[in-house]
């Protein structure tokens, strides 16, 4: 940079008009911006709380209509049959969403009532999935219609699909902070000015839904004495708990591999939801159907049946990959808190503790955001257990870094 030469007034005067003209544009662009993310923010909230209640719903009413599991093929005939009649994308949501934040590609119009709607007949009808990766598209597709209709350059564009998928997830679980730092982690594309617009749309979101009295997801969890039983238990349930996340991972993009290949989705999704419905009454249970939400709970107080994490693990891979809608992390949440609560009593933890680990390690290890499972830690249990979690999150990712190494040596 070329400074003015002293007593050169009009060149001193230059340079602040020039340093002016480019703090004023950046503030309009910031202040642009920021109205835009919160107005949408406040309907991609809405959006996110109303998926949640329908969803919730969905289960309630087919629990108490358990014959409805009897039509889930005709569930999925319905779900393949949209999908194919309106051309659109097939993927994991996760990848569609950060393919979207990463390139600007817009999202379809169509997509998000799409993966709305077949989310509600997924559960309506007893697939076991969870509702995150829908909602997630639900408030990118708000914030992809906001560039479009802001006309919006490729950089902010970007970064109002990514403040819409914040504001719709905040008032799934109940957890503003955590659904920030989640979308920006998932999606690789960390900056400070993202994380903030991401965390400000996710408390306005979360703000604005209040009125619905939707409650947030809450465990009391009773912090127990360190010692080296609690550091090789958690340390213990963390790394099983990888193992199950991997085996999630990998189960449903081998199904989706399989599904894609077969050029014939609607004979895949029958044939997939076929054998949920033979699996579930072999179980003699509807346990592992929808969201299990009540499951979880019951961990919680030491009560988990020992095969219950792979049963919920089975049936996810086989609804999620012949193509089923929802997302993994309420199933994640499902298959932890079991595997945490079965394997507490062999380590010599309370169950509830084993539970809270197993569920924020499946979690971790399934998205591959250990930041946004920490908050996410913090806000469902509180600040005081917050160690024992950065303990089975660290111990995740030793392993995942040095199995990353050695794939690549």
């Amino acid at each position: 940079m070329r400074f003015p030469e002293a007593g050169n007034s009009h060149g001193i005067q230059s340079l602040w008009g020039e340093y002016a003209s480019k703090a004023s544009a950046a503030l309009r662009r910031f202040l642009t911006l920021l109205f835009i993310g919160v107005i949408f923010a406040s309907f991609a909230g809405y959006a996110g709380a109303l998926f949640r209640l329908s969803v919730v719903w969905a289960n309630d009413f087919r629990h108490l209509h358990p014959g409805l599991l009897f039509l889930l093929p005709v569930g999925g005939w319905i779900i393949a049959s949209l999908y194919k009649r309106y051309k659109t994308d097939t993927r994991n949501a996760f990848d569609v969403m950060t393919e979207s934040v990463q390139t600007g590609k817009p999202i379809p119009s169509a997509a998000s009532p799409l993966i709305w709607v077949s989310t509600f007949i997924s559960h309506l009808f007893g697939a076991s999935a969870g509702c995150e990766g829908a909602s997630l598209m639900i408030g990118g597709g708000i914030g992809s219609t906001a560039g479009r209709l802001f006309h919006l350059n490729k950089e902010d564009s970007e970064l109002i699909v990514l403040c819409g998928m914040a504001a719709a997830f905040a008032p799934l679980l109940g957890t503003p902070i955590a659904a920030a730092v989640f979308v920006v982690e998932l999606t690789r594309t960390f900056s400070r000015s993202r994380l903030l617009m991401a965390t400000i749309s996710s408390l306005v979101a979360y703000a604005a839904v209040q009125p619905l009295g939707l409650p947030p997801i809450r465990f009391a969890l009773t912090v127990p004495e360190y010692s080296l039983t609690l550091v090789v238990g958690v340390a213990l349930i963390a790394l099983v708990g990888l193992v199950c996340a991997e085996a999630l991972r990998r189960g449903i993009d081998a199904v989706t591999v399989w599904r894609q290949k077969s050029e014939r989705p609607v004979a895949t999704i029958v044939f997939g939801a076929i054998l949920i419905v033979a699996i579930t009454f072999q179980l003699g249970t509807y346990d592992y159907n929808g969201l299990g939400v009540d499951v979880i709970a019951r961990a919680f107080h030491g009560q988990a049946d020992a095969t219950a994490f792979f049963w919920k693990l089975a049936l996810t891979v086989i609804a999620m990959g012949v193509g089923f809608k929802g997302g993994q992390i309420v199933p994640a949440f499902f298959i932890g808190s079991t595997l945490g609560c079965t394997l507490a009593g062999v380590v010599g933890l309370d169950p509830a503790v084993g539970a809270a680990v197993g569920m924020i390690a499946v979690f971790s290890g399934v998205v591959r955001c250990p930041f946004a499972a920490l908050v996410m830690s913090i806000e469902i249990f509180g600040p005081a257990s917050l160690p024992i979690f950065i303990l089975a999150c660290g111990a995740e990712q030793l392993v995942i870094r040095n199995s990353e190494c050695g794939i690549k040596n």
